[in-house]
Formats: structure tokens, sequence, C-alpha cells
């Protein structure tokens, strides 16, 4: 696993110059996370050992979260918990997901699917439309033990559709270097939403 993650982080690194290489810790947690990282200068990813079924998981998982610590997005939104105030919307966090679940798909040539989300298309997209501005992601992400918030949608959902997006961003681009470089420095998600012309938000705002 250590060989594949080294040849998926050189791959990633002729599309993004990697501003740091982040050191890797496999750690025993609580069952909640299998990749997170640690913000500040230099940070850490973390990957939850008790989480990881095998080794051929793990260069995925760490690619994943290495996204994101290369994702300069502003720091207002970026908490996930804490007063609704200081939470971003579902919009950035399901791209701020989806993006590095895209990236992950360019560097690895594996493409990702949900068959459930695929034969659910129309209902996906009406409820997240509504959702899109919200700070409540129970929903749409971080909620795989949370089966009455999710309701009858699969857990982390959002991932998905921020990864649609992206997706259909890069598709659209003529400069597909210039595409990643804007998947990594989104300002304004909204935006980036319109110009994917992935099932933009009904009202364009």
């Amino acid at each position: 696993a250590a060989a594949r993650i080294r040849d998926l982080v050189e791959r990633f690194n002729t599309m993004w110059p990697i501003r740091n290489y982040p050191p890797v810790f496999l750690v025993v947690g609580n069952g909640i996370s299998g990749g997170t990282t640690t913000l500040g200068r230099h940070p850490m990813i973390l990957i939850g050992a008790e989480l990881a079924r095998a080794p051929s998981g793990l260069p995925g998982t760490v690619l994943h979260e290495l996204v994101h610590t290369q994702q300069d997005y502003p720091f207002f939104g970026s908490m996930t918990g804490g007063p609704s105030f200081l939470r971003g919307s579902v919009l950035r966090h399901s791209i701020m997901e989806g993006s590095a679940n895209f990236l992950v798909e360019l560097v690895t040539g594996e493409l990702r699917s949900h068959a459930w989300a695929e034969s659910h298309e129309e209902v996906v997209w009406a409820a997240f439309q509504r959702d899109a501005a919200s700070k409540d992601h129970g929903r749409w992400l971080y909620n795989g033990g949370d089966a009455r918030a999710r309701g009858d949608f699969p857990a982390d959902l959002g991932y998905w559709v921020g990864y649609r997006i992206a997706k259909a961003y890069y598709a659209r681009a003529t400069d597909k270097r210039q595409a990643v470089r804007d998947m990594l420095t989104i300002g304004d998600f909204t935006a980036f939403w319109i110009a994917s012309g992935c099932h933009p938000p009904a009202s364009g705002d």
C-alpha cells in the first residue's frame, strides 16, 4: 500500500504542485472516521485503522485526505460542527468532499459509481437544490450513524453530489489543468456549481 500511495501522490503532484507532503499516521479511533486531516501550517493525515478493512483500500483514502490538505478555500464556513453560523453550507462541504473523490478518480483511473443515487437522480437533485444553502448537514454528510437525520437517503450522499458537480466542471473545461486548480481554490461555491452546468440551482443564485 505504501508503494501505491507514493505513486499516486506523485501523479497528483503533476496535476497540482503539492505545497507540503503531510505525514500519514494510522491510528486507532472510535469507529467514526476512516480518514481525516488536521489543519494549520503543518497538516497531518490521520487514518482510522479500525475502519481499514484491507491495505488495498488505503491508497484511495490517503489520496482523498491529501486533496483536503491542498484545498485552499475561505476559512469562514470550514467548520462542520459547532454553532450553525460557523458552519459551511451543505453545498460547500459536498463540493469539498466530492471534488476530493473526483480527483482520486482522475489520478487512479478507477471510476466511482453510486447505484442508488444514479437510479434516483431526479429525487436527489430536487432535494439538494432545496438544501444546498442549509447549514444542517444531517441528511447529506457525515451521517453514517444517524439514520433518523438522513431519512430514506443512503449515508453521505453529499459526497456523490459534489463528485458529480466537480466531474461536470472538469468535463466542460477546455484547460484541464486549470480546472483542477479551480476546484482546489474555490471562493464562490454557488458560482462553481452553476459553472459546472450540473443541475444548477433553479433560481440561479
